[in-house]
């Protein structure tokens, strides 16, 4: 393997919010134009020589995609890809290994034929309609344990050998628990939950070359007591994806960002909180300079919000406020001047005060009211319920 490429686990996700570029003076943008100057992107061989991008794909991205019950979101995502598809530049290949269902068939996708073995898919750009893969599939290599890394391997080096390019990048799609495993097989009945077996996954034990998976607290410690070790390893990044991005300007994190991105890597920030800090503004300009004012809005078509979006497709649950009458008298709890204070609060966009919060959770009639509102959503078997208590 004679390119470089590296993947920090850490900092994969899904979709994207802007990119920075070597251009101080860029201005703000709210639609989906990438402002960044990627026409002579280089990278770096294994014997230090350097190559430009003018004989064929600057890049080749890959999704590994195991069987599991999210398989209609994986769906999603893949014709979500095929709103760009791929290019003379850029290549988008993925392998999806489809789940039977059987452990949760309340969760089965029967869509697209509804097979359950493996397919590879160069995607091409396309809009068959809504949970419709308008690409077509190069090969199906049959049932696989997605949890087996060297699965992983075969696909990789799959990917490079039919779409060779001068960067690669890898994304491993779906179920993940951090250090612990990522790629959840779910597949039955020797991999599923059903059987009473753990699902196999891939474990950093198992990843034991090619990649370097590695935390941005270990990567802060690293530029403290390794200097030379991770200075080598930013010699050799080509791409970086910085999630909750919103957390770049922390001094610990932007010690580590500013280390790994330069002039040959390409720095890109998600998230769903633009904002840094509703109450400290100075704090927003930060990130707003750290980002050199780049920003690219999701905007989807017939939406004011995307957020109404993402609730409308299943993305995010749909928020039910329901308010618990009580017959409570404040001014038995709190005097008329505690009363006023928290009013201001209120009307300042602060939250109320631990003062407040911890005398009003202290009365047993509110404390039944919650409980038995509780106990009337459980009767619900399709009701999920996320108590959160202090």
């Amino acid at each position: 393997m004679n390119k470089v490429y590296l993947l920090m686990l850490c900092l994969i996700s899904a979709s994207f919010t802007g990119c920075i570029s070597d251009d101080t003076t860029a201005t703000d943008t709210t639609d989906s134009t990438d402002n960044s100057d990627n026409t002579d992107i280089t990278s770096q061989t294994d014997n230090g020589d350097t190559t430009n991008g003018s004989g064929g794909a600057e890049w080749t991205f890959m999704t590994y995609i195991s069987d599991s019950d999210l398989e209609y979101f994986a769906i999603e995502d893949m014709i979500e890809m095929e709103r760009v598809g791929s290019t003379d530049k850029v290549n988008i290949v993925v392998q999806i290994d489809r789940w039977d269902g059987y452990d949760k068939p309340d969760l089965n996708d029967d869509s697209n034929g509804d097979w359950e073995t493996a397919k590879r898919y160069l995607i091409t750009k396309e809009n068959k309609g809504d949970h419709v893969i308008g690409s077509t599939a190069i090969e199906d290599i049959g049932e696989i344990n997605t949890g087996d890394p060297d699965e992983l391997v075969e696909f990789v080096k799959w990917a490079q050998a039919n779409y060779p390019a001068e960067h690669y990048a890898l994304n491993i799609w779906n179920h993940g628990s951090g250090a612990t495993g990522v790629a959840y097989e779910q597949s039955c009945p020797d991999y599923c939950w059903e059987y009473g077996n753990e699902a196999d996954k891939l474990e950093l034990s198992e990843i034991d070359e090619g990649l370097t998976i590695m935390s941005l607290d270990s990567a802060y410690e690293k530029t403290k007591r390794d200097q030379s070790s991770f200075f080598k390893l930013c010699r050799k990044i080509n791409f970086i994806v910085m999630d909750e991005a919103h957390m770049s300007v922390a001094p610990t994190y932007k010690h580590v960002l500013e280390l790994l991105y330069s002039k040959e890597a390409c720095l890109i920030g998600l998230t769903a909180t633009p904002g840094r800090s509703y109450l400290k503004p100075g704090e927003d300009i930060k990130l707003r300079n750290f980002w050199n004012k780049q920003k690219v809005s999701l905007k989807v078509k017939g939406y004011k919000n995307p957020l109404d979006y993402l609730v409308k497709t299943g993305y995010l649950a749909e928020v039910k406020s329901e308010p618990l009458n009580s017959n409570i008298d404040l001014k038995k709890i709190f005097t008329q001047n505690e009363i006023n204070k928290e009013l201001d609060r209120i009307n300042n966009g602060q939250d109320l005060s631990k003062n407040f919060i911890k005398k009003i959770s202290n009365d047993i009639s509110r404390i039944n009211l919650v409980i038995e509102k509780i106990i009337e959503e459980n009767q619900n078997i399709k009701n999920k319920i996320i108590v959160f208590a202090s």
